[in-house]
């Protein structure tokens, strides 16, 4: 949830409906701007911010984590499939997001998670924690970017070497990949024994933001998806990069802007329902556009800019009525 409530609470205050609520599809769910703002929050909480009444919410739920701190994220260097371990703060990060889970009584159905040991403990965790089957789904489509020849390099290090600029272009662009890491490199013996059962020629050497979110969209489409559809709640335990493509899929994040999206280490996020619009006018998806709560969309609702989160859900607004769905002004929280 978003950490800067004093000012959403304002912002609630400041629209003068925060009682107001919105029929949900056919099953009849009642989302408020307050639900879609504290989806993440205890019951009592919500209440509290809306002067004690109920905003009942009947959703299914996709959770997004990325995996605990790992040895080299705190080395600060270039991982991309390399199989490290957790460092002890990710051990720790790790039970805590299985903790958060369990506080908020989330029913966890069906898991996935990558070939790399990092996501792979980190989704262990948080189904133990949940006194959970250790049942779950690996999937190679959920690695963490390949980042080339930069794999192993400290990224301050590298930054002063090739300079700022293509720094940035490297790790934050859309569609430049890093020159491609050597077939004989020393870090090929330290991927996962998993990649193994990977098509061959499929098996990258490096790769863009855009060739991660060509492997991780189909996935979800052809695999995850059907389970959503289903009404099961998915967790995925997956990594930085891999969970920026599939965001940038399902809120429609533009080329540019998706080098603003950060998501931290060992931190559930939830999506609720977890379906992605159709854009074509008057559709059933469109007429009911999905309310995504998202910690790691932070960037549009930080305690600075408050004013800004309000002009996302007018435009917002105004897609969601271009598509035949209505507008709904400030008060419908929406995907773009």
């Amino acid at each position: 949830c978003p950490s800067d409530v004093t000012d959403n609470l304002k912002l609630l205050k400041s629209t003068n409906k925060d009682t107001e609520l919105y029929e949900k599809g056919e099953e009849g769910c009642k989302v408020g701007l307050l639900l879609s703002i504290c989806h993440l929050h205890t019951k009592e909480y919500v209440q509290e911010l809306a002067g004690g009444k109920t905003y009942l919410t009947i959703m299914t739920k996709l959770i997004l984590t990325r995996h605990g701190q790992s040895t080299w994220n705190a080395e600060n260097r270039f991982t991309g499939w390399v199989d490290v371990d957790l460092s002890d703060k990710g051990i720790e990060e790790a039970e805590k997001s299985g903790q958060i889970i369990k506080d908020l009584n989330i029913k966890i159905d069906i898991s996935y998670t990558s070939y790399l040991k990092r996501a792979i403990k980190t989704l262990t965790s948080i189904l133990k924690k949940n006194n959970l089957e250790l049942k779950f789904n690996t999937a190679w489509q959920l690695n963490e970017r390949h980042y080339g020849s930069l794999t192993g390099l400290n990224k301050e290090e590298t930054k002063k070497k090739i300079g700022e600029e293509q720094f940035k272009k490297y790790r934050r662009s859309w569609d430049i990949a890093p020159p491609p890491m050597e077939e004989k490199s020393e870090y090929q013996t330290l991927f996962s024994p998993l990649n193994a059962s990977i098509p061959v020629g499929m098996s990258p050497f490096t790769e863009s933001l855009k060739n991660t979110y060509d492997r991780v969209v189909p996935f979800y489409e052809n695999e995850i998806k059907k389970n959503l559809i289903e009404k099961k709640n998915v967790l995925i335990s997956a990594h930085g990069n891999s969970l920026r493509a599939l965001c940038k899929y399902l809120f429609n994040i533009s080329d540019t802007k998706i080098n603003e999206l950060e998501i931290p280490t060992g931190n559930p996020n939830s999506a609720a329902p977890a379906e992605r619009p159709d854009a074509s006018a008057g559709s059933a998806d469109a007429r009911a556009l999905p309310r995504f709560v998202l910690r790691i969309c932070s960037q549009y609702a930080s305690s600075a800019s408050a004013s800004r989160y309000k002009s996302l859900y007018r435009r917002v607004s105004a897609t969601s009525a271009a598509l035949g769905g209505g507008g709904g002004g400030e008060f419908s929280p929406q995907p773009r």
